[in-house]
């Protein structure tokens, strides 16, 4: 029989190196699986992010708190493996075995922080947007190199905002289209693209997306009927992100709102299954890196209640 592990975390994103981190400081003999590399979203969608709202960094480039964060995981001696994704765990008697394409692992609990690498970004489901797909469509961020470029970007959160902003700061002309009459994007951020006089669309969608061998142009209707064309380089659509439930469904998680149901101890619906970070984290709700962290430690908290039933469990 190979080692058993007291817990396995599925996802070295912020909430599953966090999660590694709790754990190793309970002496919980502790496996983190990864499929891609450490860091998530940091590492794979936005290195080159600006990140405002973690605190103790008033300024930080995303890949570097990733680094930041892998290393003080590595530092904790947390046991990481990368290029281990996970297609399947089951129960086994009262034990799980986690299983990827290159070994299993047994372990008594698991913690999924698969944040978005169980996520795919949402699409508009419109004419011309699957012919351009890596012809000028991208989702959630765009190319380093945007100077000269002329950009749509779609949506309305904080992740459309900032990388308007973000663009318009290296020298791209940037216009924004929202289905909304206003923002859900942080006042700050807002008032940061008000200032470089982004114009934008609102109460706008767009209905169509043309060209020849790359985007060339969008069609955008407004609420009053209105419809106007737009000559584009690229169009960024950043309208929010669905989840892949195609792991969740073999499991029989509880999905409610776009996220995995939780009782009081982020213990999901299968007993010594836990969650954190962006798989928990609701439609609608406070997505932050800090707010990820912060439930990694509430999950390891309940993960440890059930291995080990200190005299103080609640």
């Amino acid at each position: 029989m190979s080692n058993i592990y007291d817990v396995i975390i599925i996802g070295a994103g912020p909430a599953g190196l966090a999660a590694g981190i709790y754990a190793v400081e309970r002496r919980l003999n502790t496996l983190l699986l990864e499929g891609n590399i450490p860091g998530g979203q940091l590492m794979t969608l936005y290195q080159d992010k600006d990140i405002y709202d973690y605190p103790s960094y008033s300024d930080i480039k995303a890949k570097e708190l990733g680094q930041k964060l892998f290393t003080h995981a590595q530092a904790a001696g947390v046991a990481l493996r990368t290029g281990m994704e996970v297609y399947e765990f089951k129960a086994e008697s009262d034990q799980f075995r986690v299983s990827t394409k290159n070994a299993g692992f047994n372990s008594h609990s698991v913690i999924l922080a698969t944040g978005a690498g169980s996520f795919a970004p949402r699409k508009l489901g419109i004419p011309g947007e699957k012919e351009f797909q890596n012809l000028g469509i991208y989702y959630q961020n765009l190319p380093e190199k945007v100077l000269g470029k002329r950009i749509i970007i779609i949506g309305g959160g904080d992740t459309a905002l900032e990388t308007a902003v973000s663009a318009t700061e290296k020298g791209a002309s940037v216009m924004i289209v929202h289905r909304k009459g206003s923002f859900r994007a942080l006042e700050k951020t807002v008032e940061k693209a008000h200032s470089l006089s982004i114009p934008m669309y609102l109460s706008a969608e767009i209905v169509a997306i043309s060209g020849t061998d790359h985007v060339e142009n969008i069609e955008i209707i407004k609420n009053s009927g209105t419809h106007t064309l737009l000559s584009v380089d690229y169009v960024c659509v950043s309208i929010g992100m669905e989840l892949d439930s195609s792991l969740i469904t073999k499991l029989e998680l509880v999905i409610e709102k776009q996220a995995v149901k939780l009782d009081a101890n982020m213990q999901t619906s299968s007993k010594g299954v836990f969650a954190c970070g962006d798989l928990v984290i609701q439609t609608g709700k406070y997505k932050r890196i800090s707010v990820a962290v912060g439930s990694a430690a509430a999950a390891v908290n309940g993960c440890y209640q059930y291995l080990k039933n200190p005299y103080w469990k609640s």
